[in-house]
């Protein structure tokens, strides 16, 4: 219904157009899983285990949205391994602390965009 009425109601009639809105909505869904992710790593009082991150995200989902889902655990935390802001260790996740976290995207987003030098007026 959501893909309908977003095609119909913004005139995306193209095959490349429609495209683009699904790969940007599933790209906005793995991001809110790795945020989730990190959140409930981050406040949980001992490093859970995956399962135990799953099902806090759940919960919280369904408190919180009324919807019951199965959290993608998996995906999630392997975004927050490529992102270098999770370990695992004996089956338990750890995260960064989120003043070191923020850091590594900076990081990258700065790679993104080259310095140059500053053209001083004369």
């Amino acid at each position: 219904m959501e893909l309908t009425d977003n095609i119909y109601h913004r005139n995306i009639n193209t095959n490349s157009g429609i495209f683009d809105y699904l790969i940007g909505a599933a790209e906005e869904q793995e991001c809110k899983e790795a945020f989730l992710a990190y959140h409930f790593l981050r406040i949980a009082p001992a490093p859970p285990t995956a399962d135990e991150l799953a099902r806090r995200a759940a919960e919280w989902l369904r408190k919180a949205f009324g919807v019951d889902v199965t959290f993608n655990v998996g995906e999630a935390t392997k975004r927050l391994e490529r992102l270098g802001l999770l370990a695992t260790r004996g089956g338990r996740l750890f995260v960064s602390p989120l003043d070191a976290a923020l850091v590594e995207p900076g990081r990258v987003w700065d790679g993104f965009f080259p310095r140059t030098p500053q053209i001083t007026p004369q």
